[in-house]
């Protein structure tokens, strides 16, 4: 955990010297939940499994998401969700929202601990506060879930889903609004490849993203390639378009998630960094490549929930360290198999 964080989270505690909240089951009926959706975009996607369930175990409770301003979108569209609030940037009608507002349940799914979740969890009216157990916020709920560090993020978040239904088997899953339903995307029999990496930890160098798109572009004469790539790998993308220009697609419309996502959906294949983007894939069953450093425990909470992939991990802390035949071979495996 953060050490800035783990300092915060003490000094609360230390101020805040209330008894603990009792301890109570959660209810059988549920008029009303509040649900914090984490702060990071591929966090908050893998919480849509969750919403899915829940709202089909209980269709007729109201559900309203706490989630940042970043990310409000991918939430707000979403049919069965009541309410969007931003608690990030701090603002009037979220303070207002959980001072006034009394909900049946108020989940927080985070595995670690949040300052802002824990001056959340202080503030908000609710019958039952629900959390994933941590010694360091449990005091401030009235039921804690298994919180194991040996599982998916995503059915962590579905622990409260496991209460109801111990059996119940969890799916991935995506709102419409990430699928292409239009047919807006007119490419066809095309690969996606995600060069955006979000750290220094999870770069992979040029010549390594050129061995693989001349391998796939020599390997068929029909496929196309379609490139993701932040501001900070512009650049790169570009000098790895000069490769085929006519063959090689950057920059696409994609100024969102939902609008990447719609290229995913109908693509044969992404390859791609350890992003929020092969949570996307995940989901819509789209076939991944994904590269990680040698972090397990980031692996075993990050890895695509999905059975149509191939993780290749790094022998060091730098996906840079990965071989660019052993995405190769994958490559093989999945796209000319």
């Amino acid at each position: 955990m953060n050490y800035r964080r783990k300092i915060g989270i003490h000094f609360q505690n230390f101020f805040d010297r209330k008894d603990p909240v009792p301890k109570k089951d959660p209810p059988k009926e549920i008029e009303s939940i509040f649900v914090l959706a984490q702060e990071k975009l591929g966090d908050a996607i893998l919480l849509f499994p969750f919403l899915n369930h829940f709202h089909k175990m209980f269709p007729e409770t109201k559900i309203d998401i706490g989630c940042t301003s970043y990310n409000r979108k991918i939430f707000e569209q979403i049919s069965f969700v009541n309410k969007c609030i931003s608690y990030r940037p701090i603002n009037y009608d979220f303070i207002n929202l959980i001072k006034k507002e009394k909900y049946t349940v108020f989940y927080n799914p985070k595995s670690g601990l949040s300052t802002t979740f824990q001056r959340i969890a202080k503030t908000i009216q609710a019958e039952h506060k629900i959390c994933l157990s941590n010694n360091d916020h449990n005091h401030l709920y009235s039921f804690h879930l298994e919180n194991s560090k040996k599982k998916h993020i995503l059915l962590k978040y579905c622990e409260l889903i496991h209460f109801y239904n111990k059996n119940e088997k969890i799916k991935n899953w995506l709102p419409e609004h990430f699928y292409d339903k239009k047919n807006s995307i007119k490419l066809k029999n095309y690969v996606c490849l995600n060069l955006s990496s979000g750290s220094r930890k999870r770069r992979w160098k040029s010549d390594r993203w050129k061995v693989i798109v001349r391998y796939i572009l020599n390997k068929s004469k029909k496929i196309q390639l379609a490139i993701f790539a932040q501001k900070k790998q512009n650049r790169l993308a570009k000098s790895i378009q000069k490769i085929d220009p006519e063959r090689i697609h950057y920059p696409l419309y994609s100024p969102s998630i939902m609008e990447a996502s719609k290229y995913i959906h109908k693509s044969k294949l992404l390859i791609s960094l350890d992003t929020s983007l092969v949570h996307i894939a995940a989901a819509q069953q789209t076939p991944i490549i994904a590269m990680y450093t040698n972090d397990e425990s980031n692996y075993i909470r990050y890895a695509p929930f999905s059975e149509r992939k191939k993780d290749i991990i790094s022998n060091t802390s730098l996906i840079k360290d990965i071989d660019p035949h052993e995405v190769i071979h994958a490559v093989d495996k999945i796209l000319f198999n």
